[in-house]
C-alpha cells in the first residue's frame, strides 16, 4: 500500500488553417477537454494518448474522424484535505480561589461560585457550568462548539457536556456507485445536524439530520478528499466533529509491469489516502501487446486491440474477455455504451450489440462494393452525438495512382436487433479533411477540394445536401455546442480577404447569415464558449472574440490582447481554448522569445488584460495547459524560472481579480513532466506522467480546496518501460 497525504482533461481548440479542400493542421487544440474529453474511440497508439487532438485535447467542433484509442482524458477531480479542524478543550478542573485546574488554564473566581466542567473564566459574580445556570451569576450557554466548554473532544471537534459525537471511521467511495457513511451523537433528547464547513462530493448529502444518528449518502460523481466540519445541536448545546470523505475513480493505463515489453491493461482507483496495487483488467498476454484501448461511455467495458485482434473486457471481472474479431484497424462506441462499431484491413464495418451478457453476435455493415478500377485505401468511423448513428468515410484510389484519393462517405443507422441501414451521402474527390456533426447529429459537414458541404441527416430518408460553401475557407466551420449554428469564413470573391459568418440553419434546412467581421487578414475560426454564447477567431497574432453571437452584428468582434502584444514579428498564437464555465481564455504564444510559449489568461467578459501568472521562463517554455472540470484553477507544464525540467504548476481562476501566481505541484527535483496532464471529476486530483525509474510512470498529486497540493503519490511504481498511455473512466 502506498499512502497519498490528501489525494487530489481546457478546451484545446485547433488553430486549423486550410482550406476546405485541404487539411492543414496549424495551432494544435488545448485546454480544456471539454465534452469529448475521453471519447471511446479506438485505434492505434504511441507513447503519448492515441485518439486525442494533441497534448491533452481534443479536436474542436465535432472532433476528428479519425478514430483511435486510448484518450487521455481531460476530464477530471481534484482535493486533499484542508485544515479546518475545530479547536480542541481538554479541559481539566474548575478553579477555585485562584487554583490551577489539571489539564485546563489559571483562572481565579472573583465573587462567585467555580465553574463545573472545564475551563472557564468567572468575573463579576458570571458562571459558566456546562452551558447551565451558575448559582448566583448569570447564565452563559456554551453553544457553537467554543473552545471553553469542556468534556470530551471528537476527532478534532469539540464537545459540549452530555451532547458528544463518537468518532467515525467513514468507508471509502466509488464514484457512481452508491454510497453510505454514519456520524452518531450521543447525550441528548433532539438532535439536528449540519455542516458547518466544507463540502461533500456532488452526489452526496446529509439524511436523517433530525436523528442521533446522521447519514451521509448517495451516489457521488467527483473523487477526492473532502474534508467537512459537522455540527450536531439539540437545540440548547451543541458540537462538532472534523470528518473527511473519500470518493475514488477508476483510472485505465497500458504498462509492461509485468512482463517487459508486453503492454497490458490495468485499473486502479485514484482518490482516497492510500492507493492499492494497480489490477491487471486484460487477460495475461506474454507476447504481443495492447496497442490501443477505450472505454464505453458508461464505464461498463472497455475495448482493445492484441495487435489486430479486437476484445472487450468488463470492468466487474478483471483477467477475462470476449474476442470480436483479428483484422481490426479502428473501432468506435456506439449508444451510450451498448453497440461498439469496428473496421478491418478489407473495408468491411462491423457493428455489434453488447447490452447483453456475451457471446454476442456481430452484424456486418453492408457498404456498396468498391469500384473494380479502385482500391481500398482507408476508412474512419464517427459516432453521431446522439448515438443512434454513425458515419463512415471510406478512402479508396484509382489502381497505380497514389494521389489520387476518393472519399465515399457514408450514414449507418443502428437500430434495433439486427438492423442495420446504410445511406449514401457523398463521393468526395480529392484531399479531405475530417468530417463533423453538428450538436445534435442532424447535420453532417464533409469537405474536399470542391469545398465545404452541409447534410441533413435522417432515419428513414437519404441524406440532403443544403449547403455548399466555396473552397475559398481558412479553417474549419466551427459548430455551436447548443445549436445548430455555424462560424465560417467566407471569401465572396476568391481574392478578397474572408468575412467571419454566422449561419444557422432551421428545422427546414433553411440558412440565414449574418457577417460578424471584416478583418484585415484572414481569420482563422476558433470554438464556441461550452455555453455557446460566444466565440473565438484568431487573425495573425491576435486573438478576437465575440460576445453573444447570436445577436452579435457586425463589428462586434473585440481583441483579448493589449496593443503591444505581437511587436515582435515572430509572435505567433499556437493554440487556444475555453474555460469550461466560459469565463476564462487560455492561450500559448510566443511573445517575446521565438518559439518559446508562454501562458496567457484572459476574463473574457471584462476589461482585464492578458495575464502571464508566473515570471521567468526557458525553452521551450509552456507546452500544455488544462482548465479543472469547476473552472477555479488551470494547470500547466513548463520550464519556469529556476527549473531545469518541465514541471507542473497550478494557478487560481477568481471570480474577481487576476490569476494567482503559479503554484509549483511537482518538486523542483521532480522528474520531467510529460505533456498528458489531466484532472479528475471534482478538480481534486491532478493525473500526470512523469519520466522517472526508466519510464514515465503514473502519477497523482490531490489539490485543497485551497488549490493546496498534498504530496503526489506513484500511481504505478518503478515497473517495466512505464505507462504509455492513461485514460480516467468517463464522467457522466
Amino acid at each position: 500500500m502506498r499512502t497519498i497525504n490528501g489525494i487530489f482533461v481546457g478546451c484545446f481548440v485547433s488553430l486549423i488553417s486550410m482550406g476546405c479542400s485541404l487539411q492543414k493542421l496549424d495551432p494544435i487544440n488545448e485546454g480544456n477537454a471539454g465534452k469529448d474529453a475521453g471519447k471511446s474511440t479506438g485505434g492505434s497508439a504511441g507513447d503519448s494518448a492515441a485518439g486525442r487532438s494533441s497534448r491533452g485535447g481534443t479536436t474542436s467542433n465535432g472532433g476528428s474522424s479519425t478514430s483511435t484509442g486510448g484518450t487521455t482524458s481531460s476530464s477530471s477531480t481534484t482535493g486533499g484535505p484542508t485544515s479546518e479542524g475545530g479547536s480542541s478543550s481538554i479541559g481539566g478542573s474548575a478553579t477555585s480561589g485562584g487554583t490551577t485546574s489539571n489539564g485546563g488554564s489559571s483562572n481565579s473566581t472573583v465573587g462567585g461560585t467555580s465553574s463545573i466542567g472545564g475551563t472557564s473564566v468567572i468575573s463579576g459574580g458570571t458562571s459558566s457550568i456546562g452551558g447551565s445556570k451558575a448559582t448566583g451569576g448569570t447564565t452563559s450557554s456554551v453553544v457553537g462548539g467554543s473552545a471553553a466548554t469542556g468534556g470530551t473532544t471528537a476527532a478534532g471537534g469539540t464537545s459540549a457536556v452530555g451532547l458528544a459525537i463518537t468518532t467515525p471511521t467513514l468507508p471509502t467511495g466509488k464514484t457512481y456507485v452508491t454510497y453510505s457513511g454514519t456520524v452518531t451523537a450521543s447525550g441528548a433528547t433532539s438532535y439536528s445536524w449540519s455542516i458547518s464547513s466544507g463540502s461533500l462530493p456532488s452526489g452526496l448529502t446529509l439524511q436523517n439530520t433530525t436523528s442521533a444518528t446522521v447519514t451521509i449518502a448517495g451516489t457521488p460523481t467527483e473523487a477526492g478528499l473532502y474534508p467537512v466540519k459537522l455540527a450536531v445541536t439539540d437545540g440548547v448545546r451543541a458540537t462538532t466533529i472534523d470528518v473527511q470523505v473519500a470518493v475514488t475513480h477508476k483510472v485505465a493505463f497500458l504498462s509492461d509491469r509485468i512482463t517487459s515489453g508486453v503492454k497490458e491493461l490495468f485499473l486502479v482507483e485514484v482518490g482516497a489516502e492510500t492507493v492499492a496495487d494497480p489490477v491487471r483488467l486484460s487477460t495475461p498476454l506474454t507476447s504481443a501487446g495492447i496497442a490501443s484501448f477505450a472505454w464505453s461511455p458508461d464505464g461498463a467495458k472497455i475495448a482493445y486491440l492484441v495487435g489486430s485482434e479486437l476484445r472487450i473486457a468488463e470492468v466487474s471481472s478483471p483477467g477475462t474477455a470476449t474476442s470480436l474479431g483479428s483484422g481490426v484497424v479502428n473501432y468506435s462506441w456506439l449508444n451510450l455504451g451498448q453497440s461498439l462499431a469496428f473496421s478491418a484491413t478489407s473495408g468491411a464495418v462491423t457493428v455489434v450489440d453488447v447490452s447483453s451478457a456475451a457471446p454476442w453476435t456481430p452484424r456486418a455493415v453492408g457498404l456498396p462494393a468498391i469500384a473494380a478500377t479502385r482500391s481500398f485505401d482507408s476508412l474512419s468511423l464517427l459516432p453521431s452525438p446522439h448515438n443512434r448513428d454513425f458515419a463512415v468515410s471510406r478512402v479508396t484510389t484509382a489502381a497505380g495512382v497514389a494521389m489520387d484519393p476518393n472519399w465515399e462517405n457514408f450514414q449507418v443507422t443502428w437500430g434495433t436487433g439486427a438492423t442495420v441501414t446504410v445511406r449514401a451521402i457523398s463521393t468526395e474527390m480529392g484531399f479531405s479533411s475530417p468530417f463533423q456533426f453538428s450538436f445534435d447529429g442532424s447535420i453532417l459537414r464533409t469537405s474536399s477540394s470542391s469545398g465545404c458541404h452541409f447534410w441533413q441527416l435522417s432515419e428513414s430518408a437519404t441524406p440532403l445536401e443544403i449547403l455548399q460553401l466555396s473552397p475559398f475557407f481558412n479553417g474549419l466551420p466551427s459548430w455551436s455546442p447548443v445549436t445548430n449554428s455555424v462560424l465560417t469564413t467566407n471569401v465572396p470573391n476568391g481574392a478578397d480577404p474572408p468575412n467571419l459568418t454566422l449561419r444557422r440553419a432551421s428545422s427546414t434546412g433553411i440558412w440565414t447569415n449574418t457577417v460578424l467581421s471584416n478583418p484585415v487578414c484572414p481569420p482563422v475560426v476558433g470554438p464556441w464558449s461550452p455555453d455557446g454564447k460566444s466565440g473565438l477567431f484568431a487573425c495573425g497574432a491576435d486573438l478576437r472574440g465575440i460576445a453573444s453571437v447570436a445577436v452579435a452584428t457586425l463589428g462586434s468582434d473585440k481583441t483579448l490582447l493589449p496593443a503591444d502584444f505581437a511587436t515582435n514579428g515572430f509572435t505567433s498564437i499556437n493554440a487556444y481554448g475555453w474555460s469550461p464555465d466560459s469565463n476564462w481564455v487560455a492561450l500559448r504564444a510566443d511573445r517575446f522569445t521565438s518559439n518559446v510559449d508562454d501562458l496567457y489568461l484572459v476574463k473574457f467578459n471584462s476589461s482585464s488584460t492578458a495575464v502571464r501568472p508566473y515570471g521567468a521562463i526557458a525553452a521551450p517554455g509552456v507546452t500544455t495547459w488544462q482548465f479543472a472540470p469547476n473552472s477555479r484553477y488551470v494547470a500547466y507544464v513548463g520550464i519556469l524560472g529556476t527549473a531545469t525540467l518541465p514541471g507542473l504548476y497550478v494557478s487560481q481562476l477568481p471570480s474577481t481579480g487576476t490569476p494567482g501566481n503559479a503554484a509549483q505541484i511537482t518538486a523542483a527535483s521532480s522528474p520531467s513532466v510529460q505533456t498528458d496532464i489531466g484532472w479528475l471529476a471534482g478538480s481534486r486530483v491532478l493525473l500526470y506522467r512523469a519520466n522517472d525509474a526508466g519510464g514515465a510512470q503514473l502519477h497523482a498529486t490531490p489539490l485543497s480546496s485551497a488549490a493546496v497540493a498534498g504530496n503526489a503519490i506513484s500511481l504505478t511504481g518503478a515497473y517495466g518501460t512505464g505507462v504509455s498511455v492513461y485514460q480516467p473512466a468517463p464522467t457522466r
